[in-house]
Formats: structure tokens, sequence, C-alpha cells
């Protein structure tokens, strides 16, 4: 993936005023692994009534009232989340938001997805107390088309990318479609 021609995609502004309204953000975390480029993500702990108790997701979080910029979010979410420092990452850019559903709020939740490269490979991950693990994940293992799968939810059945006993489905792999989009590198499941 040419992080170059994607911050060039990514042309809003994670240092800009968040929106009113419920907003959060994600931090996907560029990093360098054996494979080529990593991705941090994590496993949420298992709560009752969280709709996205237990699932794959990338470090973040809703807003704080001290936080003005997806920026602000996302550093502080990765910082609390997983241990590290974003503040002396290269800030690529922020995609569009996205509205995130569950929970059956009639009030949408915006999610504004803030694009870092850190130097050197991804560091160790302290995991915090909302989750339940951490992983850095190859863009080679997350755009193999062997790694696909299926999951059982509610009745349903949804893609997702399996990692070890784990997928990656949902807002999460919505996030991963739009990063291919961006990227000339679609998913092509």
């Amino acid at each position: 993936m040419n992080l170059a021609q994607l911050s060039e995609s990514c042309n809003q502004s994670p240092v800009q005023p968040l929106p009113r309204g419920r907003t959060a953000a994600v931090a996907l975390m560029f990093a360098d692994g054996e494979d080529g480029l990593e991705l941090c993500f994590v496993k949420r702990q298992e709560y009752p009534g969280d709709p996205w108790s237990g699932q794959m997701a990338l470090p973040g979080g809703k807003r704080n009232p001290e936080d003005a910029t997806a920026h602000d979010v996302a550093v502080r979410e990765a910082q609390e989340e997983v241990g590290v420092t974003l503040l002396d990452a290269q800030l690529l850019g922020m995609m569009p938001g996205m509205n995130a559903g569950g929970g059956g709020r009639a009030d949408p939740l915006t999610v504004f997805p803030v694009l870092y490269r850190l130097r050197g490979p991804g560091p160790p991950l302290t995991i915090g107390e909302e989750l339940a693990d951490g992983h850095w994940i190859s863009l080679a293992h997350l755009w193999n088309d062997a790694n696909w799968s299926t999951l059982d939810w509610c009745g349903n059945q949804f893609p997702g990318i399996t990692h070890g006993e784990r997928i990656i489905w949902g807002f999460t792999l919505g996030v991963l479609r739009r990063l291919g989009e961006l990227a000339n590198r679609p998913l092509k499941r």
C-alpha cells in the first residue's frame, strides 16, 4: 500500500474541530512488520448490553469533552487502549466520517478514522481494561482472499477476515474496505 498516495486521498484534516453530535475516532496505525506494513487491531472485552462486545476493532473511542479534534480522540484512545504514543507518529490524514450502528440509538455515532505512520516496527501493546487483547496484523494477511470467512451473528451471516480465532467484520471491515478504496487497492470480497 502506497502511504503517500493514501495520504493524498485522505484530504480531510484530523486537526479541524469535530462537528456537533455523537462523534468518535479510531486510529489506523501503520508500522513495519516482517511481511510489510501492519495495522494495530484490538479485541474488545465482552460486556452485557454493549453492541460491539467481543468484536475486533481499531483502537479508538468516543469523544470526551476535552477532545476538540479527531486527532485528539485518536491520540488519547491509542494511549489508553494499547499504550501507543502517537504524538511522534507521522499524521497521514483522516478518512471521511462513517456512521456506526448498534445499540438501537436513533442518533448515529459518526466515527472518524485517522491514519498514522509509526517509525519502525509496531511497539509492544499494553492492553487497557476495556480490551481483551491486541495484535499487529499485516496488510498482506488482510488483503489475502484465503483469509475471508463468514460470521454467524443474530441469525445472519456476515463476511469477515479471519486472524487466528478472531474475525474482523462489521464496522471495522467497513473501515478496511474504505481504506482499500482510497488506496486504489480494494478488498476483493
